[in-house]
């Protein structure tokens, strides 16, 4: 089971791509003649230890099928989450993102299987829309206007991308329903 504790979307893009990286150079490494030699002998003198190897070689191989997937699935979003974290994001370019956003969630909850389970999809969804409502709360500080008297539009266009976030979301969540597993356990 795979667990992921980051604070945002754009850590998790990282740590995937970490992960992959690092298990990318132990698979190469484990592909090296003189390891398999190494392994070889070994496993000559005792069978139990080759077998133990043969196991870790399996779950190593699998795990970075899963980083692969899930590092592809999720570069898919990270134009997306670039503006998330820009500190100068307007409010127009945040609501102009959503749609691209939520259309990689999607892509990403319907190939990849490690957010095809309940838990991983929530919990990535509430990282996102902490950082939309995070980068839509500093669109609003900046704007001069909002603090004027008399002046609703950054009012406005504030609640309205929130407002577009939560059609969004609701949207997301029936298409998402159909690729997603309930915890086993």
């Amino acid at each position: 089971k795979i667990k992921i504790d980051v604070r945002g979307p754009r850590e998790e893009v990282d740590l995937w791509k970490a992960a992959l990286s690092v298990l990318s150079a132990l698979s190469d490494h484990c592909r090296l003649q003189e390891w398999k030699q190494a392994v070889a002998h070994v496993g000559s003198f005792n069978g139990r230890i080759l077998r133990k190897w043969k196991a870790t070689e399996t779950r190593l191989t699998e795990s970075l099928a899963v980083a692969r997937e899930n590092a592809e699935q999720l570069s898919g979003l990270e134009p997306c989450l670039a503006l998330l974290y820009e500190a100068q994001a307007s409010l127009g370019e945040i609501r102009r993102m959503l749609p691209s956003l939520f259309s990689g969630i999607l892509n990403l909850v319907s190939n990849a299987k490690t957010y095809q389970n309940a838990s991983n999809c929530t919990k990535f969804l509430a990282r996102v829309v902490k950082q939309v409502l995070s980068a839509t709360r500093g669109a609003v500080t900046r704007t001069k206007e909002f603090w004027q008297p008399g002046t609703s539009a950054a009012l406005h266009e504030a609640m309205e991308t929130v407002a577009q976030l939560r059609r969004g979301l609701d949207s997301l969540a029936i298409d998402i329903n159909r690729y997603v597993t309930l915890d086993e356990g």
